[in-house]
């Protein structure tokens, strides 16, 4: 639960509290809940230098040491900084606030839903979160219909985070929102966190139904396809899923390809036969991996063509070699998929005047 709000709501801060390139996951909110070691390193890291400029920066420091000692008599001081004109500074005393559950405390993030600042209001959520406050839910589905980012995509983070599948349709019904700000996929990563309540089949229907979408890019169809998958339904992936395992190969046999040509550079040879090139592509690895596996977990074979000219071969889809889906280094990938999966796409555009 708690790495999943770390994903999501590190997009919040790139998006809003640091302003790094975005989506990085490598930000001050990207934490997990419950570790308070990585948390108080981050609040400090975050919120201290602005402190410095700041004329009561001394005391709200020591209340948040205080907070991260887990002394609940500070709760009152924390309170007390959720008007604070520093947005941070009320932002960070809403989430160190989800560490002293109580109905004080409850009511006070629940009042944040009105505030007129995104992260303080993102903070009081992940507080809610934290303490694991009955009304989290209702307010997370509700932020999804919020028209800020910051709102929409912590809303998300935090339905993902408590992992209840009765919360998936309504996060089906935001893919349809007019004020939807958050990529198609990160959306498709929390409905594969979350899947169907008991009964239901709208999340894997509404997964289906873009991965068979033509009028949708090709990669949020294979993200689709992707989080179907790990829904347990990799049929209704099709050969979208397909395809997305061939990118993937064809990654992987160029990378085998450069490696055993600079293998052989490196050993000041030249190519020159079959064994030859065998012996060479099992002493490299991909990604660490030897030997080189494709995603459909068989060896990637090398090809001898003529001296120091060799293609590195996957059997493809079907599993099987010497056949019309075999995957090798002789085709690009635009190419094979134009061989094999023209059918995947609508009819081109008509050359204009």
């Amino acid at each position: 639960m708690s790495s999943r709000w770390a994903r999501g709501l590190a997009l919040v801060v790139a998006c809003g509290l640091m302003l790094p390139q975005a989506m990085s996951s490598a930000v001050a909110a990207g934490v997990n809940v419950g570790d308070d070691a990585i948390e108080n390193d981050d609040l400090r890291g975050d919120l201290y230098p602005a402190l410095k400029g700041l004329p009561d920066g001394a005391s709200i420091k020591q209340s948040f040491e205080r907070a991260m000692s887990g002394d609940a008599s500070t709760v009152p001081a924390l309170l007390g900084l959720l008007n604070h004109s520093n947005m941070h500074v009320a932002e960070w005393a809403a989430r160190m606030l989800g560490r002293f559950g109580s109905p004080d405390v409850s009511q006070a993030l629940k009042n944040l839903t009105s505030d007129s600042r995104d992260l303080v209001r993102a903070g009081g959520l992940r507080g809610l979160f934290r303490m694991g406050d009955p009304a989290t839910a209702s307010i997370a589905r509700a932020g999804l219909q919020d028209a800020s980012y910051i709102i929409q995509i912590a809303s998300l983070a935090t339905l993902e985070g408590l992992g209840d599948g009765g919360n998936g349709a309504a996060v089906v019904v935001y893919l349809d929102s007019p004020t939807r700000q958050v990529h198609p996929n990160v959306i498709f990563d929390t409905l594969e966190v979350l899947g169907d309540a008991p009964g239901s089949t709208v999340v894997v229907d509404r997964l289906a139904q873009e991965v068979n979408d033509k009028s949708r890019l090709m990669d949020v169809r294979a993200g689709a396809a992707l989080a179907v998958e790990k829904l347990g339904r990799p049929d209704l992936g099709g050969r979208v899923l397909d395809r997305v395992n061939v990118r993937t190969a064809f990654e992987t046999i160029d990378v085998a390809q450069f490696k055993v040509q600079r293998l052989a550079t490196k050993q000041g040879v030249t190519i020159s036969g079959q064994g030859q090139l065998d012996v060479l592509l099992s002493a490299i690895d991909v990604d660490g991996k030897k030997p080189v596996l494709d995603p459909w977990g068989r060896l990637v074979r090398g090809v001898f063509v003529s001296p120091g000219i060799f293609n590195v071969v996957s059997d493809g889809p079907d599993k099987t070699p010497k056949t019309v889906d075999d995957v090798s280094t002789a085709e690009s990938f635009a190419s094979y998929s134009s061989r094999m999966y023209a059918d995947l796409f609508g009819p081109p555009i008509p050359p204009g005047p």
